[in-house]
């Protein structure tokens, strides 16, 4: 069953939507094609990761060798899957393990 549309979860799937088109993975994919495929407001969460993580957006990566010219108090988050990320904190130089999460 398709999520109910509102103004935040229809800005989340215009974001996955535009993924989608710049990979040319689905050149025709609206929001509202997003929330019809969506089962829960998770899984539109862990598609949002994926994306931001694709961008380098929202301190998202997919593997710290990604994040170029770190700086100290830097947080990374990166997404491991569809359902996991970690969180990395830059300090004196190296990377310090901060926390393990599911994210649904």
């Amino acid at each position: 069953m398709p999520l109910p549309i509102s103004p935040f979860p229809l800005k989340i799937a215009a974001e996955i939507a535009a993924y989608y088109r710049d990979r040319g993975y689905w050149a025709s994919c609206t929001p509202e094609d997003i929330m019809r495929l969506a089962d829960s407001y998770d899984e539109l969460h862990v598609w949002e990761q994926n994306v931001w993580a694709y961008y380098k957006k929202e301190d998202r990566y997919f593997s710290l060798d990604e994040v170029t010219n770190p700086q100290d108090g830097q947080f990374a988050v990166i997404v491991m899957g569809q359902k996991r990320i970690i969180r990395y904190k830059y300090q004196n130089g190296e990377w310090v393990y901060m926390q393990d999460e599911l994210t649904s």
